[in-house]
C-alpha cells in the first residue's frame, strides 16, 4: 500500500519513449545515465511496446561541467553508420534538459554532419509536465516534424491517433476499432500513431480520407466521424 501511495508520477520524459518506441524503423538514443534506457527497455518489452532501437550514452561530470556533447556526436554517428538508421530520436534526460541544452540546434549540427540522417530531438526531458501532457507534445511533434503533404488515394484510408502504452489493452484496442470501421466503411489504416507504425506511414497520415477513426485520450470518447484526420 505504501508504494501505491508514494509511487512517483510519470514524468512526460518518459511518456515520450512510450510514444516513439512503436516506430518501427527508428531508433531513440537518450543522452543520461546509463541505467536509464535499459530499465526503460525491460519496461517496454513487457509492455509489447519495442519496435525502435534504443540506444544510450553516458553522460559524466566533466560533460556536465564543461557543456561537452561529443559523446551523444559519437553515439549519433554510430547508430547511423552502423546500423543504418536514418530517423533518430532525442531524448534527453533531465540533468541536460536542467542545465539548458539547446537540443535544436545540436540536432541540426548533426543533420548537417549526416546529411542521409534526420535527427529529431523530443521536446521534453524536465519535470514540469506530466504523462498526458508528454504524449500529446510527443504526438503532435511526430505529426509536424515528419508528415509530408498528402498524395491523392483512390481508396478509403484512415488513421488511428493516440494508441499508445499508457493506455490499458492498446494493441488489442487498435486491432478492435480497425476491425469495426473496416468492417462498417471498408476502409484500412494508414497510420496507427503510434503503437504500431513506421516512419513512412507517419510522414503519409495526411492521406487518410473518408472515414476517420479518433482514439479516445480525453475527448472526443473513441467516436468515429468524417472527415480525414
Amino acid at each position: 500500500m505504501g508504494l501505491y501511495k508514494t509511487t512517483p508520477p510519470i514524468s512526460a520524459r518518459m511518456a515520450a519513449l512510450w510514444c516513439v518506441s512503436g516506430i518501427q524503423d527508428a531508433a531513440v538514443l537518450e543522452y543520461g545515465c546509463m541505467g536509464h534506457m535499459a530499465y526503460g527497455r525491460t519496461f517496454l518489452h513487457r509492455m509489447g511496446s519495442n519496435a525502435a532501437k534504443l540506444y544510450s550514452t553516458h553522460l559524466g561530470e566533466t560533460d556536465i561541467a564543461m557543456g561537452d556533447t561529443h559523446r551523444l556526436t559519437r553515439a549519433v554517428q554510430q547508430v547511423s553508420q552502423t546500423e543504418g538508421i536514418s530517423t533518430i530520436f532525442l531524448l534527453p534526460s533531465s540533468v541536460p534538459e536542467v542545465i539548458g541544452m539547446d537540443w535544436d540546434a545540436i540536432a541540426t549540427e548533426l543533420s548537417l554532419e549526416l546529411p542521409n540522417t534526420r535527427v529529431i530531438p523530443l521536446p521534453v526531458g524536465g519535470f514540469d509536465k506530466d504523462r498526458q501532457q508528454g504524449v500529446e507534445n510527443t504526438l503532435l511533434h511526430l505529426v509536424k516534424v515528419l508528415s509530408k503533404d498528402p498524395c491523392p488515394k483512390e481508396h478509403r484510408l484512415f488513421n488511428i491517433i493516440g494508441s499508445c502504452p499508457d493506455l490499458y489493452a492498446f494493441h488489442p484496442d487498435a486491432a478492435e476499432l480497425t476491425r469495426l470501421v473496416k468492417g462498417a466503411f471498408g476502409a484500412t489504416p494508414l497510420c496507427i500513431l503510434s503503437s504500431d507504425t513506421t516512419v513512412a506511414q507517419v510522414e503519409q497520415m495526411g492521406g487518410g480520407a473518408g472515414e476517420s477513426c479518433h482514439s479516445a485520450r480525453g475527448g472526443g470518447g473513441g467516436k468515429i466521424s468524417k472527415g480525414a484526420v
